[in-house]
């Protein structure tokens, strides 16, 4: 893809002196983006070698996608916090996606249509988040994460028409999540 946004947003924990980035790929213009980031409410469990695991930072990306010189959309990916890794559990801490909510409810404004995607570690974002589950539908239902867990998403405005989704199978603990829609 010729234009791309990208956030890198903390240390890796699978492999040694990289890093976890959250990035949105396009072939039209990207506007402008912004880079948000979770609270992080520093987690941290000693495992049984000893070694110290810290809950990572976390966010998301917010980028404006120019289709034509007068339409665009608003396309927003992130990552929040692995709570559940820490024995804790995510709905505790609904203050923490908040932020996503409030950043959709002021990008709602304009004429823009919104799509979010992204793993947001619960099964309950759409509960957590009132204003997002009453503007918004969810295209990916049932498990995506290996765990057993459907904690993936894609959701666009309800407005806006899905003409096919999917899930596939790949070498990542995520199922790849692919929606098709006409605006």
């Amino acid at each position: 893809m010729r234009y791309y946004a990208e956030f890198e947003v903390s240390d890796c924990h699978l492999l040694e002196d990289r890093n976890i980035e959250e990035v949105i790929l396009s072939k039209y213009p990207i506007k402008d983006s912004r880079n948000i980031m979770f609270e992080n409410v520093n987690l941290s469990n000693v495992a049984k070698d000893g070694k110290t695991y810290k809950l990572f930072d976390d966010g998301f990306i917010m980028a404006d996608i120019e289709l034509s010189d007068d339409f665009a959309i608003k396309f927003i990916t992130g990552h929040a916090p692995a709570f559940q890794v820490f024995g804790e559990i995510p709905e505790d801490y609904d203050y923490v996606y908040r932020r996503l909510e409030e950043n959709i409810d002021k990008s709602m404004k304009g004429n823009d249509k919104i799509f979010i995607v992204g793993d947001y570690n619960t099964e309950k974002l759409l509960e957590l988040l009132p204003f997002i589950n009453n503007n918004f539908k969810n295209y990916i239902e049932g498990v995506t994460y290996f765990e057993g867990t459907a904690i993936d998403y894609i959701l666009a405005e309800k407005s806006i028409k899905c003409l096919s989704n999917k899930k596939i199978e790949n070498k990542s603990d995520h199922l790849l999540c692919i929606a098709s829609f006409e605006i």
